[in-house]
């Protein structure tokens, strides 16, 4: 834990805070509900929290001025600013949902400091208590997110799926039949030369290249909602057994599984590599 000699204290907005935190847990869980049926959340979801935890935050900016710390703030808006353009520019870029960027920024806005003091400490972004939280918690997010590739590859292991090492990692076979009745985005290119079908894998610069530019990438909950436009395809793949699409695990849930973590432990990669080293 950091420790700080600076006369600092804890305005007494940590309590509203608390409030903030309810409204986004509440939210994030909906979102998580709501994403795991369509794949999609409600934009007007993320309003009430944003309203509650704008209004606590103004309260507490309020309260640390009057407490003549808000200096050691300044830090953290400079945060929040090049956080929100981030994951807005992340979400642009297609490496993740715009509902998952709204809830990170969504997060950002609402509680840009821990409000209590976790387990592990204040990681160094600010000067406790002046801790910057998101940060953590995306941080968290991502590690959270290391577990479902590892899982899907132990998977396809032991059901021996055989596909390259990074797909293996990143997406399981589905029966063609079931396609449409899944979530994800197919992995393999069809084609017919010679009157049989040929199969290949998308590398990975082309997944690449599809990801950021969102062409090119077909997503099996289109093939379902706009079956005229994918006709050809679909016609390719209810001419094979099975087709390798990626993990359908919504975003939205590890980052609110990273979101209680880090208000609860704080940021779990500095706790490891401060043991560490």
């Amino acid at each position: 834990m950091i420790e700080t000699a600076l006369p600092l204290s804890i305005p007494p907005t940590f309590t509203p805070f608390l409030i903030s935190i309810a409204a986004m847990l509440v939210t994030l869980v909906y979102g998580c509900i709501e994403d795991l049926k369509d794949r999609s959340v409600p934009a007007v979801m993320w309003y009430p929290a944003l309203v509650i935890g704008i209004i606590c935050l103004v309260y507490f900016v309020w309260e640390t001025k009057k407490l003549e710390n808000i200096v050691y703030l300044l830090p953290i808006f400079c945060m929040m600013i090049f956080f929100i353009i981030a994951f807005y520019l992340f979400a642009y870029f297609h490496l993740f949902g715009l509902g998952d960027a709204k809830a990170l920024m969504t997060v950002t806005i609402c509680i840009p400091i821990f409000p209590l003091v976790p387990l592990f400490g204040y990681p160094p972004y600010g000067i406790a208590p002046y801790a910057f939280f998101p940060l953590s918690m995306f941080t968290n997010t991502v590690l959270m997110t290391i577990f479902a590739p590892l899982s899907l590859f132990l998977y396809n292991l032991c059901k021996r799926n055989i596909a390259p090492i990074s797909t293996m990692f990143l997406g399981i076979p589905v029966p063609s039949k079931t396609l449409l009745d899944t979530y994800g985005i197919v992995m393999e290119n069809f084609e017919i030369q010679d009157g049989t079908i040929q199969r290949q894998f998308i590398g990975f610069r082309a997944a690449l290249y599809q990801m950021i530019t969102g062409k090119g990438r077909v997503y099996t909950k289109d093939l379902r909602e706009n079956p005229k436009k994918y006709a050809k395809q679909l016609e390719l793949y209810n001419q094979v057994d099975s087709i390798w699409i990626s993990h359908a695990l919504p975003y939205l849930i590890p980052i609110t599984i990273g979101f209680i973590v880090t208000l609860i432990c704080g940021d779990l990669i500095y706790a490891i590599l401060e043991r560490l080293f």
